[in-house]
């Protein structure tokens, strides 16, 4: 998502850019992602036309843009295309402490890119070559806080989601002695991710209000509505699927504004979510069984695992455990078959035998899927103490 506040907060260490720049560089992005490493190269190297600092930005918002539409290859080719432009700007032209600014936004956005595909180790790398270009630019505490911003998304991803809190905490008195209350709203929007992913969702529900009303929403719509619909989700988590219906229904015209794919699967999700949280189950039966299609289909593998685990919630309130066993075990081979570490398997292999067993509980669910929101991507993360992990 093209982040305007941070883009207007750091304005006054950026080089001027005409109109005609910004016009011709968004021109430019679609063309270039289009083309092979290789031609992209040789137009780097040959034409100036790609070696402008508009050009640059424009790549590091199309890469963020992707992300919050749901099209992690896109992300990752313009951020790569991001860093290749910013590796052939003049020094002398821009000045030696703007170019390594510039250079660390475009290493910061390919390492955002990496942590999406869980490529944890390539992210890092990048933050790390990010903080050393920091160490030789402006000095500016605004581009200091954004790279600390994408190092919590990396460690909440990781599952490290204290950790991630803490170091949030550490960009707000920096936000707040700069006078910049959206930019605070954003670092309090990834605590709440944080803190849901950690079941903390009271805590985070209070973020999100507290966003809200800080958020411009004419002038960032998609940021606003990220945070209304994860406050949504929050308060189904909560329990209080009534609170999460008005929301819902209050947004439904931001909702069309994003027709995205990514953007409308959050939209049904959160309605089979409400669907079952006021007892309609049959409704949220089918609507998560459309779901579940459509995010296999499109190889969202995370989103997948957790839509199986509110089917098996629903399949349980029905007492329909066989039929939750064999979609558990189908899901294990499924998993099996992806790579999917051990530990996160195990989780599934303590739900299949329980409901063999008939002793499935929605409460297991619960905690099962609150370890996969935390552990997906990271075996590190411990599985729940209270359900051993039995032999298979």
């Amino acid at each position: 998502m093209a982040d305007r506040s941070f883009r207007e907060a750091t304005s006054r260490e950026r080089p001027h850019q005409s109109a005609a720049d910004r016009v011709l560089a968004s021109a430019l992005v679609p063309f270039l992602v289009e083309l092979s490493p290789e031609q992209r190269l040789r137009l780097v190297r040959t034409d100036p036309r790609y070696r402008s600092w508009a050009l640059a930005e424009s790549l590091i918002e199309e890469s963020q843009h992707a992300i919050w539409s749901g099209q992690p290859e896109r992300c990752e080719d313009s951020a790569e295309i991001a860093v290749l432009v910013t590796e052939h700007l003049s020094e002398s032209t821009l000045g030696r402490s703007a170019l390594n600014d510039v250079k660390a936004r475009a290493q910061g956005c390919l390492g955002n890119a990496l942590r999406t595909r869980a490529d944890f180790t390539g992210a890092e790398r990048c933050f790390a070559e990010a903080r050393l270009l920091l160490g030789q630019g402006s000095g500016d505490p605004l581009e200091s806080a954004w790279l600390t911003g994408l190092e919590a998304s990396l460690l909440t991803a990781r599952g490290y989601l204290d950790e991630a809190i803490d170091l949030l905490k550490t960009v707000l008195p920096v936000y707040d002695a700069l006078n910049e209350p959206e930019l605070r709203a954003r670092s309090e929007i990834q605590m709440a991710q944080a803190l849901a992913h950690g079941s903390r969702d009271s805590e985070a529900i209070a973020l999100l209000t507290r966003a809200e009303q800080v958020i411009d929403r004419g002038a960032e719509p998609r940021l606003f509505l990220f945070a209304r619909h994860s406050r949504a989700v929050a308060l189904c988590h909560a329990g209080r699927t009534h609170e999460a219906l008005l929301l819902l229904d209050s947004s439904r015209d931001l909702y069309l504004q994003f027709p995205d794919p990514w953007s409308q699967l959050r939209l049904r999700w959160l309605e089979a979510r409400i669907a079952a949280g006021l007892g309609r189950t049959q409704e949220a039966e089918a609507m998560l069984g459309r779901l579940w299609t459509a995010a296999f289909e499109r190889g969202l593998r995370f989103e997948v695992a957790l839509i199986s685990l509110d089917l098996a919630a629903i399949y349980i309130q029905l007492g329909r455990y066989l039929e939750a066993g064999q979609l558990a075990g189908r899901l294990i081979s499924l998993f099996e078959s992806w790579g999917v570490h051990r530990r996160a398997i195990q989780a599934w292999v303590i739900l299949e035998h329980a409901l063999i067993a008939e002793t499935a509980t929605v409460e297991l669910v619960r905690q099962i899927a609150a370890y996969v929101r935390r552990g997906w991507r990271n075996p590190e993360i411990p599985l729940p103490k209270e359900s051993p992990a039995p032999v298979r």
